[in-house]
């Protein structure tokens, strides 16, 4: 009786570890399902801020630059995503080194535009306004403006970012 019972004991330890055993396999295959969304979506928030910065720019250009402040208020919401891409890749691990190394090479370029520069009563020169055209320009030659669709995968996102700052130098 005592083999028995230590059998039907082992039989169902074995049992509760392979059970164990294919819900932990579930649950890492779930989050990495997880995981692969995270960029494509932060790919949209990055790729909407720069399509919303391009549609302001052209509206201050048409209204006298009235309102210049809103463009750097539109930048720094581009590099808040910029932000919470890192932040997020830092717990999933999806970003390559690379692709870190041109997101904070975007943020920097953004920063230089709104680095020193108020949100209210901004006044442009004609340096500041020609550079903020110069960016537009740039931005929609890459796929982010007004009436330009824009993928959501996250490989074209990175080949778009690249060939923005290489046209940048």
């Amino acid at each position: 009786m005592k083999g028995q019972g230590k059998r039907i004991s082992l039989g169902l330890s074995i049992l509760a570890l392979c059970a164990l055993a294919v819900y932990q396999t579930y649950s890492i295959v779930r989050l990495k399902d997880q995981i692969e969304m995270v960029n494509p979506t932060v790919s949209r928030s990055i790729q909407h801020g720069l399509v919303q910065l391009e549609m302001e720019i052209s509206y201050q250009q048409q209204h006298h630059w009235d309102s210049a402040g809103q463009i750097i208020h539109d930048i720094q919401d581009v590099m808040d995503a910029i932000g919470i891409t890192y932040e997020a890749a830092q717990y999933t691990g999806t970003l390559t080194e690379s692709d870190r190394a041109s997101l904070w090479e975007l943020h920097q370029y953004l920063y230089a535009f709104a680095e020193n520069k108020a949100t209210h009563d901004l006044t442009l020169n004609e340096d500041d306004r020609k550079s903020f055209e110069r960016l537009r320009a740039k931005l929609r030659e890459n796929g982010w403006g007004a009436n330009i669709g824009f993928s959501s995968d996250w490989n074209d996102f990175m080949r778009r970012v690249r060939n923005l700052l290489s046209r940048s130098e």
